[in-house]
């Protein structure tokens, strides 16, 4: 986090962590609902104003909802009328040219929980000797590891080391060249 607050490049960053882009970044840039917006500021700062965007956009939209209805009231009353035909449909038109705001959108919290297992097999997932990689291209050479209940691992490497590999091993989603991956019962 030091080397990152005094790097005098361009950064980009992606992370879920607050605490780490806070005192790092002056700018956030936030994909929603496949459109990208752009705050100044820390990610504090971010919250603030995009809380304050929301809250804008919503009673914008609220508003025009009233005034939509005002003018689908108006139409349904007096679109047969004959004094009033013309005016209903001028207002049918203003409906028609109207550009709709969206209401505003709220990412819902997300939760979910795992079940308590009945008991905990130890290893969980045991690879010896395990070599992984994509044709005739060997990516991960003679790996060793065993994974044992409350074990917590952070996976670093450059780009290229191996490291969605080796995920992809762990899910399944990737066979092993050689070697065995033994995978406890019931994981």
């Amino acid at each position: 986090e030091k080397w990152l607050k005094s790097y005098q490049g361009t950064l980009i960053l992606i992370s879920h962590d607050r605490d780490f882009l806070d005192p790092i970044v002056d700018k956030i840039i936030h994909i929603e609902q496949q459109s990208m917006f752009e705050y100044t500021g820390n990610y504090s700062s971010f919250e603030v104003q995009r809380a304050t965007r929301l809250a804008q956009q919503q009673a914008m939209y609220e508003s025009q909802q009233e005034r939509v209805a005002h003018l689908q009231s108006y139409i349904d009353r007096f679109r047969a009328k004959a004094t009033k035909a013309k005016q209903a449909q001028s207002r049918i038109k203003m409906l028609e040219r109207m550009e709709l705001i969206a209401p505003a959108h709220v990412d819902n919290p997300f939760r979910f929980s795992f079940r308590a297992p009945e008991s905990l097999p130890n290893p969980l997932l045991k690879m010896e000797k395990v070599s992984a990689g994509y044709g005739d291209r060997i990516i991960l050479d003679s790996i060793k590891l065993n994974l044992v209940p409350g074990s917590r691992i952070g996976l670093l490497g450059r780009n290229g080391a191996g490291k969605s590999t080796l995920i992809k091993l762990l899910a399944g989603e990737l066979a092993p060249v050689s070697g065995e991956i033994g995978l406890a019962k019931g994981i």
